[in-house]
């Protein structure tokens, strides 16, 4: 009998922690933590995962590579969660930016809608080299990670 209960408890956890971890298919997820700005020491479009605390801290040396003195890497717990981080790339002028609009379950992925924004022709912009990036800290998914562009 206490085999069985062992058992049934065993199965009900698991069955839990599925379900924790996996969000339902079309539900949005959450940002636990955000930074975002316009300057940053990566010049270079890219959208990345990180899953791993010696990553993370290099992201983090290099986005604020530009900064004196750099400020401490954030804790991400990565046994729980994991680090979403888009850069738009150097551009000439201010007016750039680029934003993790929403995440959403698929039945095969986690979906990140990433939408990058240039300025209108006619305005008036900062002169300056900026580097936006959007950098968000989430649940880890138990599923792959797919971005999806959205231009505006």
């Amino acid at each position: 009998m206490k085999t069985i209960q062992a058992i049934v408890t065993s199965w009900s956890l698991f069955w839990l922690a599925i379900s924790v971890a996996s969000p339902a298919v079309g539900e949005e997820l959450t940002i636990a933590e955000r930074w975002t700005g316009t300057y940053s020491g990566i010049k270079t479009a890219s959208e990345r995962v990180i899953r791993d605390t010696g990553t993370w801290a290099k992201l983090w040396i290099q986005l604020h590579s530009i900064q004196s003195p750099v400020p401490p890497v954030p804790k991400v717990d990565f046994d729980n969660q994991i680090v979403l981080a888009v850069f738009l790339g150097e551009q000439r002028t201010g007016g750039y930016s680029i934003r993790i609009t929403k995440l959403k379950s698929t039945d095969t992925h986690i979906e990140v809608h990433v939408e990058r924004t240039a300025p209108p022709p006619q305005n008036d912009v900062t002169t300056a080299l900026t580097q936006p990036y959007d950098i968000a800290v989430i649940a880890k998914p138990d599923k792959p990670v797919k971005f999806v562009s959205e231009a505006r």
